[in-house]
């Protein structure tokens, strides 16, 4: 494929995740980007390192929107992803033990925002 038409593709998908993100009601929450971070398992010995997508903060609220940009979220994909954002919302709740966290995967291609089960 050429530049430009790579170029309207990621373009289309930034335009879609936008609008989904738009409609959220998170005019007032903090928004955190590509947040990095560090979480030591300990019954395995290892590190688990990584970035959070997008992190929405309204005190003790938190929303982790994990943006994917494969074709189609089915629900065999959606349950592959899930553990991944359980890993983050186990990062999230160490940081802050009160924490209410809502998980979402933005699927860029289908312009669909999924929220998963907590």
């Amino acid at each position: 494929q050429s530049f430009a038409t790579e170029k309207e593709k990621v373009s289309a998908h930034v335009s879609k995740a936008l609008s989904l993100l738009e409609k959220m009601n998170i005019k007032d929450w903090t928004k955190l980007g590509e947040v990095p971070f560090s979480y030591y398992i300990e019954d395995k010995g290892q590190l688990m390192t990584g970035l959070i997508d997008l992190l929405l903060v309204n005190g003790d609220e938190y929303h982790i929107v994990d943006y994917k940009s494969d074709g189609n979220l089915d629900d065999s994909t959606i349950k592959s992803y899930a553990g991944q954002l359980e890993w983050y919302k186990k990062v999230v709740l160490e940081l802050n033990p009160k924490a209410s966290v809502k998980m979402s995967l933005l699927g860029t291609a289908q312009g669909k925002l999924i929220e998963l089960e907590a």
